[in-house]
């Protein structure tokens, strides 16, 4: 016999902690209907008091697992986040075509990359290697330090200013060359101008000599979902820096509209 919403509630009461299980719930409910909920149908839905039901949703959207939208919820780019790194394919599949083409303009290393909220830092998941003898070489797999690689400080950029408070409260802004910013106060500017410009420009900040290109990879509601980015030698792409700037941002733009189906 399938079970239906009106009989959850009692199974939340009697096998297990009631709020994990009704966060679990919304999820659920929210998933099967993407955008189409108000705080009210959750609500009647699941037999639960609005007040609790705002209580549970207003972690899920701070996280950024929700989005709202018009009084609606929907999943956002966290929950999307997690079904990547449970099954990176078919992510992987509708951006590899822009990132190859991405290479082949530049002839650079081009990289996607996502944040790791457990280790706080970033995860380069694929890379595409460029064509030119003397190149910027990244593996997929590594990680590295939010703060000290151009993919990183955009994924920092986006989050909320709580999240990084958090961050530059209690992690460990090491220091690998002389341009790394290690200071609070200075990577809240810096953070400041990536969200004012949209992309970032990093020089020599985890290797000596590397200058890195990032923009973001957005969900609906401007919600960053992953980082593109480029890695080049500083003598080659001191003198392509625009050229590389306009050509990372349309493929980022690229790779947004065709994950969002917009």
């Amino acid at each position: 016999m399938p079970i239906k919403r009106g009989s959850r509630p009692n199974a939340y009461d009697r096998d297990g902690p009631r709020a994990p299980s009704r966060t679990l719930g919304i999820m659920e409910l929210i998933a099967e209907n993407n955008l189409g909920l108000s705080l009210a149908d959750i609500s009647t839905k699941l037999s639960i008091p609005k007040t609790s039901a705002f209580s549970l949703l207003k972690p899920l959207l701070t996280l950024g697992y929700l989005i709202q939208s018009g009084g609606k919820y929907g999943l956002g780019p966290a929950a999307f986040r997690f079904v990547l790194l449970a099954n990176q394919t078919p992510f992987l599949l509708v951006a590899k075509p822009s990132l190859e083409r991405l290479a082949e303009q530049t002839g650079e290393s081009v990289s996607l990359c996502l944040l790791s909220r457990t280790e706080r830092c970033v995860e380069y998941v694929m890379v595409i290697e460029g064509h030119w003898p003397i190149r910027y070489f990244v593996s997929a797999g590594q990680k590295r330090p939010l703060h000290s690689v151009s993919a990183g400080l955009m994924l920092l950029a986006w989050q909320s200013d709580e999240w990084i408070d958090d961050y530059l409260a209690n992690s460990n802004l090491e220091r690998f060359t002389e341009t790394t910013i290690v200071d609070p106060n200075q990577l809240r500017k810096r953070i400041a101008e990536i969200r004012r410009d949209g992309y970032v420009v990093s020089l020599g900040s985890f290797s000596n000599d590397v200058y890195g290109f990032s923009a973001p990879i957005l969900f609906k509601d401007n919600e960053i979902i992953a980082a593109i980015s480029i890695g080049a030698p500083g003598s080659r792409a001191f003198l392509q820096k625009e050229k590389y700037v306009d050509a990372l941002q349309r493929t980022a733009k690229e790779i947004s509209m065709t994950f969002s189906g917009t």
